[in-house]
């Protein structure tokens, strides 16, 4: 009886344990089920946080400012520029800015912050820096709104002026009859400060012929050193740059120049004769008129004391340099040359330099005006 109890017993307790596995399978599947979901749900969540975050991150004005500072490069700026109005100098153009802008960039880099006092939520104002000079104003427009409604950022101007150091002026001078032009434009009176300015080496010429002047411009405004360029009677002449200040040059002649020398090196001989009491001051007078004429009687024949001795002299190393042409009927040039005196005693070499200025009167050319050099 006791055996047929247990086993009733053993029998009862098995069925319990059987039904508690059962419970226990269930709630592990409800479990799981459960959890899956849950998983999803936060899978989902993310996905659209994400996405929120996203379209959160797009709409912030500085990610649309940022790819707008990468265009601002020196092989870029020129499109900018021209896709933009700004404001330039008559001399100067899109190019030439663009030339001052790519100055700036130049070993600098380029970054951009908020422009304090203009910048406002809805309508972001930034600044260019390139190092740092500020070297332009960009401002933001709405864009419309993107699928969870931010707003969306779209460029809406760049800005230039105020930010081009347009203050260096050039000072020309000229001659008075030439054509002078900066980049190719064409410099026109109203910039010219004086008028009849003389030159030294043709101021006593008044009386012969028509004397030279020069004037002088004034340019100011401008960004980058202009290419300056000038012509006279349609020769394109020289021009010095030295900094801000500036000189175009007189033309030559080198044909009038080659035919010159001869009557030149006729006048430096009768000088040398001269003052060797191998000439006279009559015939070295035939060369000479006005302040030429003048100057050269106050000068004495240096080698006076020889009268009545023997020597002999010869003239070496003639150069002619230098010429300057002003007019058709005056120029200028400089002359070089060693006179070679030997004597019983001994003997000397004299090196006589001079800036000689010629005029042409009824055809022929005389000194009108010299110095020593």
């Amino acid at each position: 009886m006791n055996i047929k109890r247990n086993t009733k017993k053993n029998t009862q307790k098995n069925k319990k344990n059987t039904l508690k596995k059962i419970k226990l399978n269930k709630f592990g599947v409800f479990l799981l089920a459960y959890s899956g979901i849950l998983i999803s749900a936060v899978i989902v969540l993310l996905l659209l946080l994400q996405g929120v975050l996203k379209d959160y991150e797009k709409s912030m004005p500085n990610n649309t400012m940022s790819k707008i500072e990468k265009e601002f490069t020196p092989d870029n700026i020129e499109q900018i520029l021209n896709d933009n109005p700004v404001k330039i100098n008559e001399f100067e153009t899109v190019s030439s800015i663009a030339d001052y802008f790519k100055l700036k960039m130049q070993d600098n880099e380029v970054t951009y912050k908020r422009k304090s006092g203009e910048f406002t939520d809805t309508t972001p104002v930034y600044v260019v820096k390139a190092g740092d000079a500020t070297i332009a104003k960009v401002t933001l427009a709405e864009n419309g709104k993107n699928a969870h409604k931010f707003t969306e950022w779209k460029l809406d101007s760049i800005s230039f002026d105020g930010y081009i150091d347009a203050k260096n002026e050039i000072t020309i001078t000229a001659p008075s009859s030439a054509e002078v032009k900066l980049n190719g434009i064409k410099i026109s009176e109203s910039y010219i400060t004086q008028k009849g300015i003389k030159l030294e080496l043709t101021k006593n010429v008044d009386p012969y012929v028509k004397a030279p002047t020069n004037v002088e411009y004034k340019v100011s405004g401008l960004m980058v050193q202009p290419n300056i360029t000038a012509s006279m009677n349609g020769v394109d002449l020289g021009v010095t740059v030295d900094g801000k200040v500036c000189s175009v040059n007189y033309p030559t002649d080198a044909v009038l120049f080659e035919a010159q020398k001869p009557n030149i090196n006729a006048l430096n001989e009768a000088f040398g004769k001269y003052l060797i009491n191998r000439g006279s001051l009559d015939t070295l007078n035939k060369f000479l008129v006005g302040n030429a004429k003048k100057n050269m009687s106050n000068i004495e024949a240096t080698w006076a004391f020889l009268y009545g001795k023997t020597y002999t002299y010869e003239f070496r190393n003639q150069s002619f340099t230098n010429m300057i042409k002003y007019s058709d009927n005056c120029y200028s040039c400089q002359t070089f040359y060693q006179l070679y005196v030997k004597w019983g005693e001994g003997e000397k070499t004299y090196d006589t330099s001079m800036i000689d200025t010629f005029v042409k009167i009824n055809g022929s050319w005389y000194l009108s005006d010299f110095s020593f050099d």
